[in-house]
């Protein structure tokens, strides 16, 4: 009996000093957090999330270290080595990613007659050359490290000197960063030895059966409406290729609603231009001033005119069909006339 009143208070004196050091524990926790956290509430003020708190403190030392240790420099030089084989990688992959993609928006041209002799277009790139002496860097260290993974990876000095050797290469790519300017959330990609959209120059080719391919690498010097059906075709492939996913798909949302946009391109144009994009998916909305209205009219299953009333300064919408037009052309020039067609 004595040992079981013993033993009973002291585990009654346990736990009142457990639940003290808890308090306090959480107390400190919670002035933690509301000086140094953000509002997320990802961690909260429990000695249930100490594992959490302890590997903030374990990021914490490592920023105020004095000296690296052994073990986090040879931790460094195995991230590095990864991010230049990745780089490496890249470097391959993205130019064949690109030509994956544009042989993705060929498919959607092919069947689609382009130019006034029915030839078909398609999207081509070239790549003008990585810089060779980037192109040495990256290879010489990368060999290095290669090396050093193999044969030094347990050696202190070895390591130490294989970050060291790190360093030419990645002032290189900082600078090479730097040349990347974001003004107003617009970037202007200057990283040429990174990026292949800065080494990559676009054309188009127009296959004919009966005639020489031509190939289209300015839109300087083209009227209006060639440039115009040039870039149906173009935009049209992109969006249902970005839109629909895949080849086959169709577009999530295939509404495109064409402000003035034709009013450069003569009627052939017109035509050539407002067919391909119903062909690939898209239903058409156009609007356009009475000039051009001739030409849309052709090709359009539906047409609306908004009038506007001078005295009333009201508009409204009035449908267009095959005897509206014919009424339109037939009535005397003396007839007295409608409110002014504003669109």
């Amino acid at each position: 009996r004595n040992i079981v009143r013993i033993a009973r208070t002291r585990i009654q004196e346990i736990d009142a000093r457990s639940n003290q050091l808890r308090a306090d524990t959480e107390r400190i926790m919670d002035d933690y957090l509301k000086n140094h956290s953000t509002d997320d509430n990802t961690v909260m003020a429990s000695v249930e999330d100490y594992r959490y708190f302890l590997d903030e403190l374990d990021e914490l030392n490592m920023l105020v270290t004095r000296a690296a240790t052994d073990e986090e420099y040879a931790n460094s030089v195995k991230k590095l080595y990864m991010s230049f084989q990745q780089l490496n990688r890249a470097l391959r992959t993205d130019e064949e990613n690109i030509k994956e993609q544009l042989n993705r928006i060929n498919s959607m041209l092919k069947g689609q007659q382009f130019g006034p002799q029915g030839g078909r277009l398609s999207l081509d790139v070239t790549f003008s050359p990585i810089d060779r002496q980037f192109e040495t860097t990256l290879s010489r260290i990368l060999s290095k490290l290669e090396d050093w993974t193999r044969n030094a990876s347990d050696n202190p000095t070895e390591t130490r000197k294989a970050f060291n050797n790190c360093e030419t290469f990645v002032n290189r790519l900082h600078n090479e960063l730097d040349k990347i300017h974001d003004t107003n959330g617009i970037k202007a990609y200057g990283a040429r030895n990174l990026d292949p959209r800065v080494r990559s120059s676009f054309y188009a080719i127009v296959h004919h059966d009966n005639a020489p391919d031509e190939r289209i690498s300015s839109t300087g010097g083209k009227s209006g409406g060639a440039l115009q059906e040039l870039t149906s075709f173009v935009y049209g492939a992109a969006l249902i290729y970005i839109l629909g996913g895949d080849l086959t798909a169709r577009p999530t949302y295939t509404t495109l609603f064409l402000d003035e946009a034709l009013i450069k391109a003569d009627g052939r144009y017109t035509k050539r231009a407002l067919a391909v994009l119903p062909r690939l998916g898209f239903q058409i909305i156009v609007s356009a001033p009475e000039s051009k209205t001739a030409e849309i009219l052709n090709v359009a299953n539906r047409a609306y005119v908004a009038y506007k009333d001078p005295s009333t300064d009201n508009s409204y919408l009035q449908e267009l069909d095959s005897e509206t037009i014919t009424q339109d052309e037939t009535q005397p020039t003396t007839a007295p006339a409608k409110p002014t067609t504003e669109a």
